[in-house]
This record gives structure tokens, C-alpha cells and sequence, in this order.
């Protein structure tokens, strides 16, 4: 394998290793998304309307 065609397949097998990395994240977002629901925090009252 000459030096340009190795240096050609580590480019991109890092480049398939940074994909990878990249669609995991993406990943673990989408399944954090669903964690966060919204909170009923009622009517705020004053002091005098209770």
C-alpha cells in the first residue's frame, strides 16, 4: 500500500470513527428529549386572594 492510499484509508476511518461518535450524541439527545415534561405550577395568587 503506497503512503498516499494508507494515509488515504486513516482519513477516513477517522472520519467514520467521528460520524460514529457524532451519530451517537444525536442518539443520547433524542432519547433525553423525551425525560423533560412540563411541570403544573397552578395560578400564582396574592396574598390577599386567599
Amino acid at each position: 500500500m503506497s503512503p498516499e492510499a494508507k494515509a488515504a484509508f486513516l482519513a477516513k476511518q477517522g472520519l467514520q470513527v467521528s460520524l460514529a461518535g457524532a451519530e451517537e450524541k444525536l442518539s443520547q439527545l433524542d432519547r433525553g428529549h423525551g425525560q423533560h415534561t412540563a411541570v403544573d405550577l397552578g395560578i400564582p395568587t396574592m396574598r390577599g386572594d386567599r
